[in-house]
């Protein structure tokens, strides 16, 4: 997320306007960030967020999609492209 502007981007939404409050609900990313660039932590400790953020996120999302019995989990890119194969001709 940092190497892809998102600092450069959460500086951009703030120069263009959107309120503080605003950029928040955006997500976990912007609240770090806002964070980084009004001084409250460091760079070090905006990377740790982020990473542990997105870690958590992560987590959440396959609970959440385990518990859905239609869903075929691919164990592979082969068997992925070929999933969607059968989907796409079904």
């Amino acid at each position: 997320m940092l190497a892809r502007g998102l600092v450069a981007e959460t500086k951009r939404l703030r120069l263009g306007g959107v309120s503080i409050a605003r950029i928040r609900e955006f997500g976990f990313e912007y609240r770090a960030t806002l964070a980084y660039l009004t001084g409250k932590i460091g760079r070090a400790e905006l990377e740790g967020q982020l990473i542990r953020k997105t870690i958590g996120y992560a987590r959440r999302q396959m609970t959440w999609f385990s518990r859905n019995p239609k869903i075929r989990w691919a164990q592979g890119t082969r068997e992925a492209a070929s999933l969607v194969r059968r989907f796409l001709t079904a």
